[in-house]
């Protein structure tokens, strides 16, 4: 199985006083033991890197570029952490999902997610109960 992470979860992981650390760290333990995969995709590697880099999210604790970096690797390094490429037929079902939609404030990434997370048969990861609910067997952390 390969665990597909929204930046949240990222964020989560990497940042030892964020609300969710405990629980985004709980599961990954637990993804870990059944040798699942957590990837990466170059949207929610842009959006880590974007986020715990931006001073107005992260306040005090912001991270220069180079940190950033250097956090991003040090997910790397963890064997079972990839990044993958756009999987076959990410268009299509990006389209498809974009098709009936309403505008919100996150809806073309949302979607984008959703897509890469369909037409690469991952299970996407959040604490985005919205997001969850637009995955088909996403997996909503609490």
């Amino acid at each position: 199985m390969i665990f597909f992470p929204d930046v949240n979860v990222w964020v989560a992981l990497a940042f030892a006083e964020h609300t969710h650390n405990s629980a985004a760290w709980n599961w990954f333990y637990e993804s870990q033991r059944t040798e699942s995969y957590v990837t990466f995709c170059r949207i929610t590697q842009m959006g880590f890197l974007r986020l715990i880099t931006n001073p107005t999210v992260m306040q005090e604790d912001v991270w220069k570029p180079a940190d950033a970096w250097d956090i991003f690797d040090q997910f790397l390094k963890i064997p079972l952490v990839i990044r993958m490429d756009e999987p076959p037929g990410l268009e299509d079902h990006w389209r498809e999902g974009t098709g009936s939609r309403n505008h919100g404030s996150n809806w073309w990434t949302d979607a984008y997610l959703t897509a890469f997370a369909a037409a690469g048969e991952l299970t996407l990861v959040t604490f985005d109960k919205q997001l969850a609910r637009l995955s088909p067997g996403a997996h909503l952390l609490k």
